[in-house]
């Protein structure tokens, strides 16, 4: 047979090599010069795709990514193609089929193939090696025999199936197969004194996936709608196994682990312990974990059992941090919980406000109190520790002498009480409404 490849490739390479190793003709040609490459295997060059497409190939195979398939094709001189028996080793295959239909003159036979090997796994032999095709429009019999026969004779396992119950299979094998190498390359898995075979049947999924170029796992994703399907139950899948290791460490574990944003005296240790009550939590134990990222990444580790953190205030509006960190980890809400929220402002024993020269607090404290400061206690500026200090940090390192005698903190009554400060003004919000909704959450599918 005179065999054209339209693709000269790594793939059409490792298809060229087989028939001319059989004693075919083959004709070639690429975007990309591959004259030498093809001279030294002894196959035909061309440089002009119409010079290939006019020089009387019994079979014409189209060998490129798909991304660029529907490009290319249309970029052929299709009616040099009369009589041509057309044939496709894309990966997806209800796709092209389709569109070959659409465009192909009628002379043209169609055959619509996936070798489901590669120069990696096929490199040896292809003994065994599954070879789907359907036929999808064939007048020639001989030729579309010959071609099949081929495959058969280097010893692969023929399949023949319709193209759109291949995708169907494929989803499931082939983009499970790559999407899990693609993962485990992410990993950077390294060769081990230890080696298991099982870890060596990954090292090597983890080569024969991503030798493979991303075009052909795009593809894979973009062109199958059922790959998408199988990506959602991946990842679903990956949540149910982490659920389960979480749920065993609980057993033996008498305790409920509750991990919030806040610091000891907090608001969210005050919402805190209103959601206990709420749900009667058996045995609670309050993990202070000061950020929401904190609270939502220990969540998804299986640190804790459930988190607690603020999400909006009436009058300073949307905790941002509290936003960001809830797009970056899987979490299920199970209720918003809105709670009061009386600011103090507070100082040491024996302290004068009037004479305080700096506030020292979380910026959203100063969101809520900022015009009653600037009316009731013109003499104080404001800073901040860290996004790391709550109100409640704030307060126990006034309480502890961790700060300048000129400075103060803004704070809850609870957190007066906890480490021994004094109350000099209750209420230094501005809305006398103040309030503050406070996510309560658990780990998804938990």
């Amino acid at each position: 047979m005179h065999i054209g490849i339209i693709g000269f490739g790594h793939f059409g390479q490792f298809l060229a090599q087989r028939f001319l190793r059989a004693g075919h003709q083959v004709s070639c040609w690429s975007k990309d010069p591959e004259e030498v490459v093809a001279m030294q295997m002894g196959a035909t060059f061309y440089h002009d795709v119409a010079d290939l497409c006019d020089a009387g190939c019994d079979v014409v195979i189209l060998s490129m990514s798909i991304v660029s398939f529907a490009q290319v094709v249309q970029g052929l001189p299709l009616q040099k193609l009369h009589g041509a028996l057309v044939v496709d080793v894309l990966s997806v295959k209800a796709y092209p089929k389709e569109f070959l239909r659409r465009v192909l003159p009628g002379a043209c036979d169609i055959l619509c193939t996936h070798p489901m090997f590669g120069p990696d796994s096929g490199k040896e032999s292809w003994e065994g090696l599954t070879f789907m095709y359907e036929k999808v429009r064939i007048r020639n019999i001989g030729v579309c025999d010959a071609f099949l026969g081929f495959f058969a004779e280097e010893g692969c396992s023929m399949m023949e199936m319709t193209c759109e119950k291949h995708d169907v299979y494929a989803a499931s094998s082939q983009f499970v197969t790559h999407t899990t190498g693609r993962m485990l390359g992410k990993l950077d898995l390294k060769e081990t004194p230890i080696n298991t075979k099982g870890y060596e049947q990954l090292l090597n999924l983890v080569t024969n996936t991503t030798n493979d170029s991303f075009d052909l796992y795009y593809g894979l994703y973009s062109y199958n709608p059922t790959a998408r399907e199988q990506l959602a139950r991946l990842e679903d899948a990956l949540r149910e196994v982490k659920n389960s290791l979480f749920e065993r460490a609980k057993v033996g574990r008498s305790t409920t682990l509750i991990g919030i944003q806040g610091g000891s005296g907090s608001f969210n240790h005050a919402a805190a312990l209103e959601l206990i009550e709420k749900y009667a939590l058996p045995h609670p134990d309050i993990q202070f974990l000061i950020t929401s990222e904190s609270v939502l990444a220990a969540l998804n580790n299986g640190d804790i059992d459930f988190g607690v953190f603020a999400i909006e205030n009436s009058a300073s509006g949307t905790v941002l941090p509290s936003i960001y960190s809830m797009s970056k980890y899987p979490h299920e809400i199970i209720e918003v919980h809105d709670m009061p929220l009386v600011q103090c402002l507070l100082t040491r024993p024996g302290q004068d406000p009037h004479t305080a020269k700096k506030i020292v607090t979380h910026p959203q404290a100063i969101l809520q109190c900022a015009e009653t400061i600037a009316r009731e206690f013109p003499n104080l500026t404001w800073d901040y520790l860290s996004d790391d200090y709550d109100t409640a940090a704030c307060a126990s390192q006034l309480g502890a002498g961790l700060l300048p005698d000129d400075t103060v903190v803004i704070a809850s009554k609870i957190a007066a009480e906890k480490y021994g400060l004094t109350i000099a003004y209750e209420g230094l919000n501005d809305d006398r409404d103040n309030f503050t909704s406070f996510v309560f959450c658990k780990r998804r599918g938990a």
